[in-house]
């Protein structure tokens, strides 16, 4: 963890960590770099999946509680949309930085830890995720039900 990382703990409750990877040791150059910044978010992705297709499942069963399998679903999906944001320090910037080499001068900028600052005080913007994840999971839901 970061100085900044620490700070947002304090102040927002959430923090991040950060994984040293050395690109020079990789065979397929900006290939390899974009599957392991890719790596985590698309591990939110799929867990937001596993998490949507047990409650599809077990949907009325009483077997699990449906609310807190509904809350991890839409905790990783809005996790995975969150990280796959173009702003550094996250994923997503790595992501599009090796797609566009243009934005790689921005990656040590104090700009990104600005940015994150002000989309956290944006009211709406961390709830306009969370609807985003929302919508997709009562989608699945209705269609589950329309189909049986």
């Amino acid at each position: 963890m970061g100085w900044e990382s620490i700070i947002f703990l304090c102040i927002a409750g959430i923090s991040w960590g950060q994984m040293p990877v050395n690109p020079y040791k990789f065979r397929n150059g900006r290939i390899s770099d974009i599957l392991i910044s890719a790596a985590g978010p698309f591990s939110n992705l799929f867990l937001g999946f596993v998490f949507i297709a047990l409650l599809l499942l077990f949907y009325n069963s009483g077997l699990f509680s449906e609310e807190f399998i509904y809350l991890a679903a839409r905790v990783n999906l809005t996790l995975f949309l969150f990280n796959m944001l173009p702003i550094p320090p996250l994923d997503g910037f790595n992501i599009f930085s090796n797609i566009f080499p243009g934005l790689k001068e921005l990656q040590g900028s104090p700009m990104g830890m600005f940015c994150l600052i002000i989309i956290f005080l944006i009211p709406g913007f961390c709830g306009g995720l969370l609807n985003i994840a929302d919508s997709i999971i009562s989608s699945l839901l209705i269609f589950r039900t329309a189909s049986f």
